[in-house]
């Protein structure tokens, strides 16, 4: 059983597929592999990635239901989503790098804060930013991988890689 949205989505995916076969004079149950992988090239060509992905998975479940073996698990049709995925994907969409200024504005607006949450943060991206950390890696970190003494602090080499002195107050 299926979610009803999911009903109505696959549906609406399967007429566009009714339509297209009746159009193009193909048999729309069971499909061949030819006609389903021109029609999901015909819904890439849309330009919707979403779009490409329903319309596979409707015409999978209804040839599923019927009995049908699917076309859509055949090289061709596989070979065709793959590509479908890539070219249509939406752009990585890349952050702004952390400059010393905007560190700064961080800084002092949360310093004036007296929740925890806040000086964390303040925390966090200061080290961030002069450990050469990803935030992926500032989740990573346990008191264990930290030694303080009263020369220098240093990150342990048991997290990635020496880091030493990023506590110190001389380095700014």
């Amino acid at each position: 059983s299926i979610a009803p949205a999911t009903r109505l989505k696959y549906g609406a995916c399967w007429r566009r597929w009714l339509s297209y076969c009746k159009t193009h004079r193909q048999v729309a149950l069971p499909a061949s592999v030819d006609s389903v992988v021109r029609f999901l090239a015909s819904v890439a060509a849309d330009g919707s990635r979403t779009n490409v992905m329903d319309a596979s998975a409707a015409i999978a479940w209804f040839h599923n239901v019927a009995g049908f073996e699917t076309p859509t698990k055949s090289p061709k049709a596989v070979a065709l989503l793959a590509g479908a995925r890539r070219v249509l994907a939406a752009p990585a969409r890349r952050m702004e790098p952390a400059t010393l200024n905007i560190v700064q504005r961080v800084a002092s607006t949360a310093a004036l804060s007296a929740e925890l949450a806040h000086q964390r943060l303040v925390f966090y991206v200061v080290l961030a930013y002069f450990g050469f950390f990803r935030f992926s890696d500032l989740r990573q970190l346990r008191l264990k991988h930290f030694e303080f003494s009263k020369r220098s602090r240093y990150l342990r080499r048991s997290f990635r890689h020496w880091h030493r002195g990023i506590f110190s107050p001389s380095r700014r």
